[in-house]
């Protein structure tokens, strides 16, 4: 295999199980471009091992022994200055989800997802793209037909960008999908910011999980 000059995307794996960590160690420093620089089983670890490694990406467990991963989510962003954080669970919890967004994740992935989806959301994640976990099977629910939603003033393309933004698309996948030119859909996702009163991306994923959450909680 041959090296590249590229600095490989320094990763900071945070869970409580060695077999995880071990396995994902392995996957990780079997990639080309990426490489484990730390490895914490709790939170007191990770934050003490954030601002020495300096990671790109943090693969964040939530259930830790001594306490929850969302609540050190900021702390972690603050101590590693350009670090990115990826969820990684055996939760497929609604409320988590949104916590963790709310927090500041930048993705939020199951522990069941494949190797190589995992890799591809580690260089999305790293490369300021959102990835989320698939849509609940047989929802039923038209994300198009929003009612009572605090993006109403959106029009009816900027709600398109909005939604597949939310949905965890890159801007290159959202031009892909709406035929778009990739300067449309940043000038689309600029008035999306601007109207919501936004500045990240992860903001924008966070508001279309809640509206998710709130039509779920209200259809049971």
């Amino acid at each position: 295999m041959t090296k590249t000059s590229t600095r490989p995307l320094q990763i900071l794996i945070v869970d409580d199980h060695a077999v995880v960590r071990v396995g994902l160690r392995n996957l990780i420093n079997d990639e080309l471009g990426l490489r484990v620089v730390g490895e914490a089983s709790t939170c007191a670890e990770a934050l003490a091992l954030a601002g020495p490694t300096n990671p790109q990406v943090i693969l964040l467990d939530l259930r830790l022994p001594d306490g929850s991963g969302v609540d050190i989510i900021a702390a972690l962003k603050r101590s590693a200055r350009q670090a990115r954080v990826l969820v990684l669970t055996s939760f497929a919890d609604d409320t988590l989800l949104l916590a963790a967004l709310k927090a500041g994740a930048d993705g939020y992935l199951l522990k069941d997802v494949a190797e190589g989806d995992l890799v591809g959301a580690i260089h999305k994640v790293a490369e300021a793209g959102a990835v989320m976990p698939p849509p609940k099977p047989a929802d039923g629910t038209d994300w198009s037909r929003a009612t009572a939603t605090p993006w109403e003033a959106l029009t009816g393309q900027e709600r398109k960008v909005f939604e597949l933004v939310g949905r965890g698309h890159s801007n290159r996948e959202v031009a892909e999908l709406t035929g778009l030119t990739d300067k449309t859909v940043r000038n689309y996702l600029s008035r999306v910011f601007a109207k919501l009163g936004r500045q990240r991306r992860s903001e924008l994923v966070a508001l279309y999980v809640a509206d998710r959450v709130w039509r779920g909680d209200h259809s049971r």
